[in-house]
């Protein structure tokens, strides 16, 4: 008789019991594994941008102030010197245009801050990139242009930052003339001049002054004696796919020196609030406590408090804890607490402190 041994049922039971638990353990660990690299991956996409988008606003409050006169000849009128288009809101709100620019300006705006910059530079441009000495030349009894017109150059490592020959693309440019931070226009109020016409098209009488020219556009006849530039929430063309609900784009806008229209681009991505704090003398200024023409060109530090989602949604996260935008300096400036469907998305809260480098200290 042939012996025939073979598997039991409980035997093959048992081992595909092992092989199921062994494939679950392993679809549960590559399940795990696939969600951390999706979010990781969000996330470190979402640090980029946001370390792009917080350099530019960092950079812009450094330079607010820059090449910004702090008088308006009362020859220069409503008739040459505007600001946002009546029509382009919410930035036609914060004109300051007849009078005298402030270096920064907060108001509110979606129930956040809304901060306004002006500079020369807040709208880069290969004009406003550069500026110059203008100065009275005793032996050929003129005006010249420090390295324009005369044979006087820059070091190399400051060539790009300053205007260059005549004959060069640089004649078209639109430009400024600031004499100790006073706006210098002529008799009719004209003061906006084309480097190439300078200094005669300027008039400008014989004398012991130096003046800057700083450039304002490329092109473009400005509309106001400086570059302006906007940051504000707005939920318009959010992407709604990765954002959670009640979230907003943080924009950058800057303003059209032609026609005053605001040109505005997304900065940062799913933002739920965006507050700021500007101190002057020993005040903190908010949306709340607006600032006037002296305290915007004395402020000392620039703080800037953002809440933005950090990762995609996550059904087996939840956080409902609070996060209080503001410090014992500037005192509490907003609170976001996650509701409904955000609380099953992480949220980072970002400081910025600035110290502007160009503002009357």
């Amino acid at each position: 008789m042939t012996n025939k041994k073979g598997f039991t049922i409980i035997e093959i039971v048992v081992t595909l019991f092992i092989v199921m638990a062994a494939l679950a353990i392993g679809y549960y660990t590559f399940v795990k594994v696939l969600r951390l690299s999706i979010y990781h991956s969000s996330t470190q996409k979402s640090q980029i941008n946001r370390l792009m988008g917080t350099a530019l606003l960092r950079y812009d409050c450094e330079m607010a102030g820059y090449g910004l006169t702090q008088s308006i000849p009362k020859n220069v009128d409503s008739s040459n010197y505007e600001e946002a288009n009546p029509n382009s809101n919410p930035a036609s709100n914060f004109n300051n245009a007849p009078y005298t620019p402030l270096p920064f300006q907060i108001g509110s705006y979606k129930n956040a801050s809304y901060l306004v910059i002006r500079s020369t530079i807040a709208n880069i441009n290969d004009a406003s990139r550069k500026w110059s000495i203008l100065y009275y030349d005793k032996d050929s009894l003129s005006w010249k242009i420090q390295g324009y017109d005369d044979d006087l150059s820059w070091p190399k490592s400051e060539q790009d930052y300053h205007f260059n020959k005549k004959g060069s693309k640089d004649d078209d440019y639109y430009v400024i003339i600031l004499h100790e931070k006073d706006l210098y226009a002529k008799q009719n109020g004209f003061y906006k001049f084309k480097l190439g016409m300078l200094p005669q098209n300027a008039n400008i009488p014989p004398s012991g002054y130096t003046y800057i020219v700083y450039g304002v556009d490329s092109d473009t006849q400005p509309r106001m004696p400086f570059n302006r530039v906007d940051y504000y929430l707005d939920d318009k063309n959010k992407p709604t796919n990765i954002c959670a609900p009640n979230t907003f784009e943080l924009y950058r806008a800057t303003i059209n020196q032609s026609n005053g229209k605001a040109n505005p681009q997304p900065l940062l991505d799913c933002i739920t609030k965006f507050e700021v704090a500007l101190k002057s003398g020993n005040v903190w200024y908010t949306r709340n406590n607006p600032l006037d023409l002296n305290s915007s060109l004395n402020v000392q530090e620039v703080r800037i408090f953002i809440v933005q989602q950090s990762g995609k949604f996550d059904p087996s996260y939840t956080n409902t804890s609070p996060i209080t935008l503001g410090d014992k300096d500037t005192g509490v400036l907003g609170t976001f607490e996650p509701t409904g469907d955000q609380v099953h998305y992480q949220w980072k809260l970002i400081t910025l402190s600035v110290r502007p480098r160009n503002l009357v200290q």
